[in-house]
C-alpha cells in the first residue's frame, strides 16, 4: 500500500487528468464515477485511516479478490501514468525530476 500512496502523492490531480489514464475508457464512466479515480483521490486526500477502511468504502473486504485487484490496477495505472508526464518541461524541481525517473525505472 506504500507504493500506492507514494504515487499518489507524486502525480498530481493536474497530471493524472491531462493523460487521462487512471480512467477505465471501456466504461466510459466519468472520473467521479469511476472506482479508479475514487482510490486515487481518497488516497491523495487522506480519506482513510487503514486498509481495512477502504475496502469496507468500496464494499469489499481486504483479503477479497476483487480488493487486491483493484488497488494493484490502480498502482499500474499510476505507474503508466507516469511514463506520459514530461518531467523536462521546466514545472518540476531537480527533486522532483529524480522522483519520477527512480519510479519509471
Amino acid at each position: 500500500m506504500k507504493e500506492l500512496k507514494d504515487l499518489a502523492y507524486i502525480i498530481t490531480r493536474y497530471q493524472v487528468q491531462e493523460v487521462n489514464v487512471i480512467t477505465n475508457p471501456a466504461r466510459k464512466a466519468t472520473k467521479a464515477g469511476n472506482r479508479y479515480w475514487e482510490l486515487y483521490t481518497g488516497i491523495r486526500d487522506n480519506r482513510w485511516a487503514t486498509e481495512a477502511d477502504i475496502a469496507a468504502h468500496f464494499g469489499m473486504n481486504v483479503k477479497d479478490k476483487a480488493y487486491n485487484r483493484l488497488k494493484n490496477e490502480t498502482k499500474e495505472r499510476l505507474l503508466d501514468t507516469l511514463f506520459f508526464i514530461d518531467i523536462e518541461n521546466g514545472e518540476f524541481n531537480e527533486f522532483a525530476r529524480q522522483q519520477h525517473q527512480l519510479y519509471k525505472e
